[in-house]
């Protein structure tokens, strides 16, 4: 919702992946800035295949889903629009799923918070700071991927507005 800021990096990080992705999906919850515009912009120069999904103003699982019913490959990543890849991202994630038990992987977040107080309340909530103290692993859909067909068709949640991958995670890793 309203990245002008920062998709065009996002896209461009994307783009320049040593393997290619499939296609591009992006959700956008009804941006009111020229976020869109950047997207179409982006598309039309793109040799990677271009989707904007609509969300509406709906939650964050509910775009999620919208992700894996849309996506036209078994493989689906996750990258929030305030974020970038690396360029072996993509590479990775694809090595990652050649083992046929895999059906969710994490990689690393760097965060880089605009301010000291963003930076202290993302990693404030308590239950996530009790998981993380334990060990327990915990990934971010700023940065996951999934195969949808090891998932057991199961999608995220649409009523977690909030920790909503961490639920999601734990709850495909108790089922498969």
């Amino acid at each position: 919702y309203n990245s002008m800021r920062t998709i065009a990096a996002c896209l461009g990080s994307v783009a320049r992946q040593s393997v290619a992705p499939a296609e591009i999906l992006v959700v956008d919850d009804d941006s009111t800035d020229d976020t869109l515009a950047l997207v179409r912009r982006f598309a039309a120069d793109s040799t990677i295949p271009v989707r904007v999904l609509r969300n509406g103003h709906r939650n964050i699982s509910r775009g999620r889903n919208l992700g894996i019913a849309a996506t036209r490959t078994p493989l689906l990543a996750f990258l929030d629009s305030d974020a970038y890849a690396e360029p072996e991202w993509v590479a990775a994630i694809v090595a990652a799923f050649e083992s046929p038990d895999v059906a969710i992987v994490g990689g690393e977040v760097l965060a880089a918070h605009d301010t000291r107080f963003a930076a202290a309340i993302a990693v404030s909530d308590g239950a996530v700071r009790d998981l993380a103290a334990r060990g327990t692993i915990l990934f971010t859909t700023c940065n996951m991927a999934l195969h949808t067909g090891r998932v057991g068709g199961r999608r995220f949640d649409e009523r977690w507005v909030y920790a909503e991958d961490v639920e999601y995670v734990h709850r495909v890793g108790n089922a498969v």
